[in-house]
C-alpha cells in the first residue's frame, strides 16, 4: 500500500517514454540470450576436443545460429509483450540494436580463417571476400526476426498498450547489465581451473587481430577459446554498462558533475599507472599498488554515491569499476602477474556485487514511497543490514582465501590458505543462516517485506548448494596440490589436456561464491532501506520518482 502524500501526483505525471529506451532494453536483454545461446551451443564442443583445428565448430554452425535466432526471437517477444507497447517498433528497434551487440560475434566469421596462430601475422583484420554479403544478411535477418518477434509479442500481451516510466526501463537495463555478468564470472572462473589465462598473449588484441575480428577457426583450441571468449564477454559488459550510465545520466541529472569528474579520475589513475609502467618509470609492484588504488577508490565512490541516492554518480561508478577491471585483466595478460590475476579474480565478484545493489537502489519498487513503516520493521531492517555487513566481511575473506588457493596451489602460503578457507567456511554457514533467518522475517504486506524475504529464501539454497560444492572442489583439488604452471600461449598446444571435470566444479564453486555475495549485499541494501524509512524521509524518496505503482513494475525490482 502507498500512503505517500506525493504518490497520486506522481503517477498523474508519469514521465512517459517512448519506444526508443524499451526497444533498446529489449534489445540488448535479447543478444545477451543469444550470447548465451551461442556460448551453450558452441562451448561444450570445443571443450571436449571435439572441434579440430582449423574447423572452429563449424560442423555445428547450423544448429548454432537456429539456436541463437530462436533465443533472439522468444526474447525480444517476451520484452514487448512486457512493454505492452507498438510491437513493430518496438520489434525493430530491438532487433537494430541486437544485431549492433552481435557484430562483436558475428566478427568472428567476417574475417579470414587461418589454420593456426602462426599464420596470424598475415590474416589478422583481414575480411573474407563475403563479408560485405554476410554483414548484409545478417543485418536484413536481425531486422526481420525483431519485427517478427515484436508482432509476436504484441499479440500475446495482455491489455491494451500502455505507457511506462523511464525508471522502469532504466531499472531494466541495470538488470540486463548484472545478468550479463554471470556469465562473464562464470567463464573467468573456467578460464583460471584451466590454466587459461596466457593463452592469447596480447593484452589489448588477440593474437594481433582486433578482439571482435579474431577468428572463428582458431576458437577450436579450448584455452584460446576460453579466454578469448572471457575478453567478448567482458566487452559484452562493458557496453551495457555505457548505454546504463547515458541513459541514466539523461534521465537522471543530480550530481552529474559529480558523475562525470570522479569515475574520470579513477580510470585515468588507472591508465596512468599503465602508462608509467609501459615507460618504465615504475615497476611492476608500483603498477600494481596504484591499479588497486584506483580499484578501491571506485568501489568506495560508487557504494557512497548509492548511499546518498546520487543514481547519476552511481551509475557511472559502476562503468568506472567495470573499465578498471578490464584494465586489469591487460595488465595481468600483458606482463604475466599472478597476483594482479588474483586481485582481478577477486575484485571482479565485488563489480557484481556492486552492480546487484545499483540494480536494487534503481528498482522502482525501492525507490517509491511506502509511507510509514512499523517501528517492528525498521528494528528488522537494522539488524539486517549489521549481519549482513558482517556476513559480506566474511564471506570477501573466503573470495580472498580461495583466490589464493587457486592461484598459489602448494607453493607458499596457497596450502595455508586452503585450509584457512575451509575452516572459515564454517563461520560463513553460521552467520548466513542468521541474516537469512532475519530476512524471512521480513513483512509479507510491503514491498521491502516481500524481497527481504525471498533473499532469505536465495540466501539458504546458495549457501546449500555453495556449501557442497567447497568439499566437492576440495575432494578433487584436495590440500597442498603440486602448483601447475599456467602454458603460455607458445606452449599450448603440447600443454596437459584440460581437466575437465575439476574444471566445471571449481567454476561452479566460484560462481557460488559471486552469488553469495550478491546476495548479502542484496540483504544489505534492502535491510538498510527498511531501516530508513520513515514519515520524514517519504518526501527525500519521493523527489525523484523512477517510475509508477508496484502493480505495474513486474520485473523491474531485483528479487531471488
Amino acid at each position: 500500500m502507498n500512503n505517500s502524500p506525493n504518490s497520486e501526483a506522481t503517477r498523474s505525471q508519469p514521465d512517459q517514454v517512448g519506444p526508443l529506451l524499451p526497444g533498446v532494453v529489449i534489445g540488448l536483454g535479447g543478444a545477451l540470450v543469444m550470447w548465451i545461446a551461442w556460448l551453450l551451443t558452441h562451448g561444450p564442443a570445443v571443450l571436449s576436443h571435439s572441434g579440430e583445428s582449423g574447423s572452429g565448430g563449424t560442423a555445428s554452425s547450423g544448429v548454432t545460429g537456429a539456436v541463437v535466432a530462436l533465443g533472439m526471437a522468444v526474447a525480444i517477444a517476451l520484452g514487448v509483450r512486457i512493454a505492452r507497447g507498438p510491437g513493430w517498433a518496438l520489434g525493430l528497434i530491438a532487433g537494430g540494436m541486437s544485431a549492433v551487440v552481435n557484430l562483436m560475434l558475428l566478427g568472428s566469421v567476417l574475417t579470414e580463417q587461418p589454420d593456426n596462430t602462426a599464420q596470424m601475422n598475415e590474416a589478422a583484420n583481414r575480411f573474407r571476400t563475403e563479408a560485405l554479403a554476410i554483414f548484409g544478411g545478417f543485418l536484413g535477418l536481425s531486422l526481420l526476426v525483431g519485427l517478427f518477434a515484436g508482432w509476436i509479442g504484441s499479440v500475446l500481451r495482455p491489455g491494451e498498450p500502455k505507457a511506462h516510466r523511464s525508471g522502469t526501463w532504466i531499472s531494466r537495463q541495470a538488470m540486463v547489465v548484472v545478468l550479463a555478468m554471470l556469465p562473464l564470472i562464470a567463464i573467468g572462473g573456467a578460464v583460471t581451473s584451466t590454466e587459461s589465462g596466457m593463452a592469447v598473449p596480447d593484452g589489448v588484441t588477440s593474437y594481433g587481430a582486433v578482439s571482435v575480428l579474431f577468428p572463428l577457426s582458431l576458437m577450436a583450441e579450448p584455452r584460446i577459446f576460453l579466454e578469448h571468449t572471457h575478453r567478448l564477454f567482458g566487452t559484452l559488459v562493458g557496453f551495457n554498462a555505457i548505454v546504463l550510465a547515458v541513459v541514466v545520466l539523461a534521465n537522471r541529472p543530480r550530481g552529474r558533475g559529480l558523475a562525470i569528474v570522479g569515475p574520470l579520475l579513477i580510470v585515468l589513475l588507472t591508465v596512468g599507472s599503465m602508462g608509467a609502467n609501459h615507460a618504465g618509470a615504475i615497476g611492476d609492484l608500483g603498477m600494481a599498488m596504484l591499479t588497486g588504488l584506483a580499484a578501491f577508490a571506485g568501489l568506495g565512490f560508487t557504494h557512497a554515491m548509492l548511499s546518498k541516492r546520487l543514481l547519476a554518480a552511481g551509475a557511472t561508478g559502476l562503468l568506472a569499476l567495470v573499465i578498471v577491471q578490464g584494465l586489469m585483466g591487460i595488465q595481468r595478460v600483458d606482463e604475466n602477474l599472478i597476483a594482479v590475476a588474483a586481485f582481478h579474480g577477486i575484485f571482479a565478484q565485488l563489480v557484481v556485487a556492486t552492480g546487484v545493489m545499483l540494480w536494487a537502489v534503481l528498482s522502482p519498487t525501492y525507490t517509491e514511497s511506502e509511507g510509514e513503516v512499523s517501528p517492528e520493521a525498521a528494528a528488522l531492517g537494522a539488524k539486517v543490514f549489521r549481519f549482513a555487513m558482517i556476513a559480506l566481511g566474511l564471506v570477501i575473506l573466503q573470495l580472498v582465501l580461495g583466490a589464493l588457493s587457486r592461484h598459489l596451489g602448494g607453493r607458499p602460503g596457497g596450502t595455508h590458505a586452503t585450509l584457512t578457507h575451509v575452516v572459515n567456511s564454517f563461520v560463513v554457514v553460521i552467520v548466513v543462516i542468521m541474516v537469512a533467518a532475519l530476512c524471512t522475517k521480513g513483512d509479507a504486506e510491503t514491498a521491502s517485506g516481500r524481497t527481504l524475504k525471498r533473499t532469505g529464501a536465495g540466501l539458504m539454497a546458495v549457501l546449500g548448494v555453495q556449501f557442497l560444492l567447497g568439499w566437492a572442489a576440495l575432494g578433487v583439488v584436495g590440500v597442498g596440490r603440486e602448483h601447475r604452471p599456467i602454458p603460455l600461449a607458445d606452449q599450448i598446444g603440447v600443454a596437459d589436456p584440460i581437466p575437465l571435470g575439476e574444471a566445471v566444479i571449481t567454476t561452479a564453486h566460484q560462481v557460488g561464491g559471486a552469488a553469495l555475495l550478491s546476495l548479502l549485499a542484496l540483504a544489505a541494501t534492502w535491510g538498510r532501506r527498511t531501516a530508513r524509512t520513515s514519515p520524514a524521509s517519504t518526501d527525500a524518496r519521493s523527489a525523484e520518482p523512477l517510475a509508477e505503482s508496484p502493480e505495474s513494475t513486474l520485473g523491474t525490482a531485483p528479487s531471488v
